[in-house]
């Protein structure tokens, strides 16, 4: 069955997003491996497409290194490795989840005409309140005071400095790969 045929009479989507190159380190950082041992044993049914991307290809192991080794010609990494770094972030092959179910991904599951509402993470108290409003719900109900005590940080795993880093040159690398990305992220916000 085709899942793109169904009659849809929804009244809005609703999407909570984020800027693209930080949604992106993001994914990468959330499905990197601490290690093949621990890989297998959390995650067997991942195990494959994660060691492909990560392990079999070394550099893989900082987002900064991805970039420059994987996306560049001067790239230090196999051809094979390359293309997984450009495939990968794409969302063309599913290496990780977060990279692969993408904003172009379900943005095309949304009807052509639908109505959408959007959420961004970098501004998530004044959108949350604005769509509360708007679907006939108190004006503040997070009030802005309050954005630290009523939501809190959700991913409070360690990440070294580095891991977080990104040049300017590979954000610009970056930007380039994830064009389309980038579009569908701009249609959400429409």
């Amino acid at each position: 069955a085709d899942v793109y045929d169904c009659d849809d009479d929804s009244a809005y989507f609703l999407f909570v997003v984020r800027n693209p190159i930080e949604r992106i380190k993001s994914a990468f950082l959330y499905d990197r491996p601490l290690s093949e041992k621990s890989l297998k044993v959390r995650f067997p049914e991942y195990y494959e497409r994660r060691k492909n991307f990560y392990l079999d290809c070394p550099s893989f192991g900082v987002f900064e290194s991805l970039v420059q080794d994987g996306l560049t010609k001067h790239g230090r990494s196999s051809d094979v490795c390359k293309i997984r770094a450009f495939t990968g972030l794409t969302g063309e092959r599913h290496f990780s989840c977060h990279m692969y179910f993408n904003y172009q991904f379900h943005l095309e599951g949304v009807p052509e005409n639908a109505k959408i509402l959007a959420i961004r993470n970098e501004h998530l108290i004044q959108d949350w309140n604005g769509v509360e409003h708007f679907i006939g719900g108190e004006k503040e109900i997070i009030p802005p005071e309050n954005a630290n005590t009523t939501i809190g940080v959700v991913n409070k795993s360690k990440k070294d400095s580095h891991d977080k880093l990104l040049s300017e040159e590979s954000t610009h690398i970056v930007c380039k790969q994830l064009c389309n990305e980038i579009v569908s992220y701009k249609k959400i916000l429409r």
